[in-house]
């Protein structure tokens, strides 16, 4: 018997990056062993609850600790890891590794995902004796030790939970890290899964170019681009003036942009280096729209931005409704896509933000990821490799006029109404309509 354990409570929602995670190992396990269970901590349910979702069987116990206390202090907050229930967990954790005493002796192997979680130090004072693996997902220890770096304050908040991880990580067997033996071997089984799926499919359909070649080589018959579209609003041009106003960027200076999430597949580093070296030289400043999905990533551009000296330089604000994105699109010059080409989930992405960019008439420019090159031509977009391309690249903009923003919208706007929702929509309609006819 294999048990898997995660104290998320809906892992089969995928509203996540960990959930997705959680819930595709899942199936994979419960694929190579029909006698898996995976046990998970719900705020959602009020009894114990099963629930089945692609061949995995998820077993839901409720926090019993979080919902008593949350009806004490009229807490109103459901979502996963919020205040409270970060302050509970711990002791709903381990009244449901008593209830789980019997399985975690006699599972051959236990799984164990959660960043905060001591469900193997648990298993292991109830009598475990199996194999634990830990996955500990995002690894928010990494991001909670960074912050306590900080000062003696952060050190006092963060010190009680980072000495109770290395309990967890004392009690585990292994860590089910990308780069360890066993995350390598975890990689190949999911490859091969994509790579059977992608077999037996009749049509397979990928949103790029790398991707679709991937599928062909995976060995899919018939393999379809359907594009991500864009949204509605970004086929009109906005105004940016305001938000250079709102920024304190003045028409003489040049602004550089980068919109989207700021997580491990990016490399800002020869971005920010190639701005300490330009804003020497010339009127430059940088924006950032967006912040972090999982990783400790924007830790680590912090750390990069204070080195290079540039605070005063870069302006950094959240998500934005997206109906707002255009308009700060449209107050940037140089719309940057810097995508770490060593990165897989960077290779292999289709960023729509190159054609929005180009929607607001921005100058454009991306590391040589594939679909960059492949349409870099059309979109007269350039390709960088490296800090002193960025710098180059830097030096030959001059903050955009209207009518140039105008130019090269009128030459992106052909492009750009083939590539939205309804006509990705019509796409997938008519691969779905031709793949039925060739049904026996």
């Amino acid at each position: 018997m294999l048990l898997i354990y995660a104290y998320y409570g809906a892992p089969w929602s995928m509203e996540s990056g960990d959930d997705v995670r959680i819930h595709t190992i899942c199936k994979l396990l419960s694929q190579m062993d029909s006698a898996t269970a995976a046990y998970n901590l719900s705020q959602h349910v009020n009894t114990l609850s099963v629930v089945r979702a692609d061949g995995a069987t998820y077993v839901a116990f409720p926090r019993k600790f979080y919902r008593t206390v949350s009806k004490l202090v009229h807490w109103k907050r459901s979502e996963d890891l919020n205040p409270l229930i970060k302050l509970t967990h711990y002791i709903d954790e381990l009244i449901v590794a008593a209830k789980l005493a019997h399985h975690v002796k006699c599972a051959e192997t236990l799984y164990v995902f959660g960043s905060m979680t001591l469900f193997s130090l648990f298993a292991r004072l109830y009598g475990a004796k199996s194999m634990i693996v830990y996955d500990p997902l995002s690894n928010y220890a990494q991001t909670l030790y960074l912050r306590s770096r900080r000062n003696a304050l952060e050190l006092a908040k963060y010190g009680l939970y980072l000495a109770l991880h290395k309990l967890q990580l004392k009690a585990s067997n292994h860590i089910a890290d990308p780069q360890t033996a066993l995350g390598k071997t975890l990689t190949a089984a999911f490859d091969a899964l994509v790579r059977e799926l992608a077999r037996r499919a009749d049509a397979v359909t990928a949103p790029g170019i790398a991707l679709a070649q991937y599928a062909r080589r995976a060995g899919a018959r018939r393999v379809h681009l359907v594009p991500n579209g864009i949204a509605e609003h970004f086929l009109k041009p906005h105004d940016g003036r305001k938000v250079r106003d709102e920024l304190g960027v003045s028409d003489d200076e040049l602004l550089v942009g980068y919109v989207g999430s700021v997580e491990f597949w990016l490399d800002l580093e020869p971005l920010l280096k190639a701005m300490s070296r330009a804003k020497k030289r010339k009127p430059a400043k940088m924006l950032i729209v967006g912040k972090h999905l999982q990783t400790a990533y924007p830790q680590k551009v912090k750390e990069t931005i204070r080195r290079y000296d540039l605070d005063k330089n870069v302006t950094w604000i959240d998500f934005i409704p997206h109906e707002e994105v255009p308009r700060y699109m449209a107050a940037v010059d140089l719309g940057t896509i810097p995508f770490n080409t060593a990165n897989p989930t960077a290779w292999y992405a289709a960023p729509n933000k190159m054609w929005e960019y180009a929607s607001q008439g921005d100058t454009v420019v991306s590391t040589p990821i594939p679909e960059a090159v492949a349409h870099s031509k059309a979109l007269d977009l350039r390709i960088v490799e490296s800090s002193e391309d960025y710098e180059k690249a830097i030096m030959e903009a001059e903050p955009l006029t209207q009518k140039q923003r105008a130019e090269t919208i009128a030459q992106a706007t052909p492009l750009l109404l083939k590539r939205t929702w309804i006509e990705s929509t019509k796409r997938f309609r008519q691969v779905i309509m031709q793949t039925i006819k060739k049904q026996p």
